[in-house]
């Protein structure tokens, strides 16, 4: 059995998107020692949902990515997507490539 840990993300609704980077250190930290394969990072909402109506993260996606990636080991992270096609097409490949690049290695 694969378990997808979505504490991070799913759990930043409960703090108001406030994990800091080092929480989220030390809760990828935790769950990789426990054996979680897969963790799921980022605001509650999404990529790039951080705003006042949907609530503004303490730190930046790009912040969350590279400080779970710093302690991830072998886990894989992932991020929740909910973009409307319009808002991923004006994205820049740079962009996307950081993403895929933060998020999947």
């Amino acid at each position: 059995m694969k378990i997808l840990d979505t504490t991070i993300r799913d759990g930043s609704y409960a703090i108001d998107f406030k994990f800091s980077c080092k929480d989220v250190q030390n809760l990828v930290e935790k769950a990789e020692k426990i054996g979680i394969e897969y963790i799921e990072i980022g605001h509650g909402q999404g990529l790039n949902a951080s705003s006042p109506e949907h609530g503004i993260a303490l730190q930046s996606d790009e912040e969350y990515m590279k400080a779970a990636r710093k302690v991830a080991g072998k886990a894989k992270l992932g991020f929740f997507v909910f973009l409307v096609l319009h808002e991923w097409k004006i994205l820049s490949w740079q962009r996307k490539t950081e993403w895929i690049l933060y998020g999947s290695a």
